[in-house]
């Protein structure tokens, strides 16, 4: 028996040779390729990391007031020769309430933030970072120096009325306690931080030898920046891309209700961005596919608030962005333009249906939060009257210096806005 079983394994051997011998002759081409790259792109750093779950618990007395949750969370670096690459996901967010009803049925209990798991990882980030002097460079990176891809699939979001409440007075009670506690402990507070101040300032004397290493080594990587684009040809570095960025959006719902019944439910679906960047110009295109509004009440007659009817972009915006140097700018022609702006708005393809019913069932629900919102829009309000005259002065010294040409194409289309008598008539 173990003659026979010897035998049979020398000839599966000899036919696996000759098999592979008649093969090789018209292989040999992408094999040498395939050697000489792995030759050359080498791995020299590798991590990667993943963590299943990470978890907090807020208790109030003995009852869970609070779960967040992050599942499925990953990154992977890897350095070869001649690129790095990034990439990260994230399975899922949850923020949960256990003592109330949630706003979707399939859940036990009320989530503020949830996401689908069926449809896979919640968030996608992928970046490459290629080298222009790797001989690859224009047959696997495309001309390309940074590739980044970004999908994020499905979020809900619950916006619960008694819910939001009970967070509120939690964390102001919190905010209380916490002031009370500095105000007894802010002497023994400011004494250990004085104490810690002079330890501090005798453990930091380090010798100037390591900072002029440090110094001398950022001064090389700086130097080693600067020499880009020293492996591609110059005829084809206007094909170069500096940044290349596709970023993707499914869904984000927002669920609004109360502890007996879910009132409304709005949805923005199907975002899409994509843009790329040159030494010459940049291109941007933003489409929007649809948005919804949805009337949950029980016997609600009028169901589909907002509706989007059509294959094509509800929205879509196309922005272009001419980067000059001096030297060009004064050579720019009267018809040369510095940026492009064009939008098409499709709002033929809306229908809206205003209720009276609906804006009262609205403001009902807001009418708790109304004094921290007029707190918070007074404190936006000044804020952004800040930044608005900042931003102003600086427009203005633009426009005084060198005035920018702009090419401005915007496409609208009136929408179908229907006003019943009464939320039941037609």
């Amino acid at each position: 028996m173990e003659k026979e079983e010897i035998g049979c394994n020398q000839c599966i051997l000899l036919i696996f040779e000759i098999e592979t011998n008649e093969k090789q002759p018209s292989d040999t081409s992408k094999t040498e390729s395939e050697k000489s790259k792995l030759s050359e792109q080498q791995v020299q750093l590798e991590l990667d990391l993943h963590l299943n779950k990470i978890g907090f618990i807020v208790v109030r007395k003995e009852d869970i007031l609070c779960k967040i949750s992050f599942v499925r969370m990953g990154c992977k670096l890897q350095l070869r020769t001649f690129d790095m690459v990034v990439a990260a996901e994230l399975g899922a967010i949850r923020v949960g309430m256990p003592t109330f009803k949630p706003l979707i049925a399939e859940r036990e209990y009320l989530y503020f933030i949830d996401s689908n798991a069926k449809e896979g990882s919640l968030m996608t980030f992928k970046l490459i970072k290629a080298d222009p002097e790797s001989p690859f460079f224009g047959t696997d990176y495309r001309y390309t120096e940074q590739a980044v891809d970004f999908h994020f699939r499905s979020l809900n979001i619950s916006l619960h009325q008694e819910g939001l409440m009970e967070l509120k007075q939690f964390a102001e009670n919190m905010q209380r306690e916490l002031n009370n506690l500095q105000k007894n402990l802010g002497q023994q507070v400011e004494e250990t931080v004085t104490v810690s101040v002079r330890r501090s300032s005798v453990s930091t004397a380090s010798p100037t030898g390591i900072q002029h290493q440090t110094q001398t080594t950022t001064m090389k990587k700086k130097h080693a920046r600067k020499s880009t684009l020293t492996g591609v040809e110059e005829h084809q570095r206007h094909r170069v891309i500096k940044m290349h960025v596709e970023s993707t959006i499914g869904s984000l719902t927002v669920a609004i209700g109360t502890q007996s019944s879910l009132d409304s439910l709005i949805a923005i679906e199907n975002i899409r961005v994509d843009m790329k960047t040159t030494a010459e110009v940049m291109n941007v295109v933003a489409t929007l596919k649809t948005v919804k509004m949805e009337d949950m009440t029980e016997g609600a007659f009028y169901r589909k608030l907002l509706s989007v009817t059509g294959e094509k972009e509800m929205l879509r915006v196309e922005f272009t962005q001419f980067q000059r140097t001096e030297q060009q700018k004064k050579q720019m022609l009267p018809s040369d333009i510095d940026m492009s702006v064009k939008a098409s708005v499709r709002m033929a393809e809306m229908r809206f249906v205003f209720l009276n019913l609906f804006l009262c069932r609205t403001m009902a629900w807001v009418a708790p939060f109304q004094a921290e919102a007029a707190r918070a829009a007074a404190a936006a309000q000044a804020a952004a009257s800040e930044k608005a005259v900042e931003a102003a002065q600086n427009v203005k010294q633009l426009m005084v210096e060198s005035p920018p040409r702009v090419q401005l194409d915007v496409e609208l289309e009136a929408p179908v806005i229907l006003l019943p008598q009464l939320s039941t008539s037609r």
